[in-house]
């Protein structure tokens, strides 16, 4: 037959740890955090290569020159503010982006004072001596149309430029006025430029 039961022992030791178990699902993403501070700049890049030059130029310019101090009958010429016995003396330059263009006409006034006179001008530029090479018809500075009338204070005249004539870069223009009697009190003078697209 059985005995009684004794009693339970002791505990034993653990025994070794199972296999891992698979790798549980990944859980949302979390909020995007705040952007990082700008880096420095980098490096400059290589030049670019240049632009096609641009179409020239095209159109036409007032060259104008006047002198306030009188002008007798043995003429002077006149360029910017001031006039001399030579057009190498006062002959005003062309504008830069006027070399290699035309003169197309000339326009002359002067100031008859109050007694009304008769005159001519003319347009120069440079040439082989200190004269100048004249390179207009002749402007004639004529009285007032209605003699009978009250004398007109200033006297104008226009005149076309000789075919022919080419201006060079750095060439100078002057204009040579003279009274036919007396004295004219002052004058001005404008010269039309064109460039060779636009000459008539």
């Amino acid at each position: 037959a059985d005995g009684a039961q004794g009693p339970q022992g002791k505990v034993g030791p653990a025994g070794a740890d199972g296999a891992q178990g698979p790798q549980g699902k990944i859980g949302p993403q979390g909020e995007q955090g705040p952007q990082g501070k700008v880096g420095p700049a980098g490096a400059d890049g290589a030049d670019g290569a240049d632009g096609a030059d641009g179409a020239d130029g095209a159109g036409s310019a007032l060259l104008c020159f006047s002198t306030d101090q009188t002008i007798g009958t043995s003429g002077k010429y006149i360029g910017l503010g001031q006039q001399a016995g030579d057009h190498s003396s006062v002959g005003v330059i062309l504008p830069f982006a006027f070399a290699d263009s035309v003169v197309t006409s000339l326009v002359v006034k002067v100031s008859q004072g109050n007694t009304a006179r008769t005159g001519q001008a003319w347009l120069y530029h440079d040439g082989p001596t200190d004269a100048g090479e004249l390179i207009s018809e002749e402007c004639i500075l004529n009285e007032a149309d209605d003699p009978s009338g009250p004398i007109d204070s200033t006297t104008v005249c226009t005149a076309p430029a000789l075919g022919g004539v080419d201006l060079r870069p750095f060439d100078s223009l002057s204009v040579f006025v003279k009274a036919d009697s007396g004295s004219f009190e002052g004058a001005t003078a404008c010269v039309l430029l064109a460039t060779d697209q636009t000459a008539p």
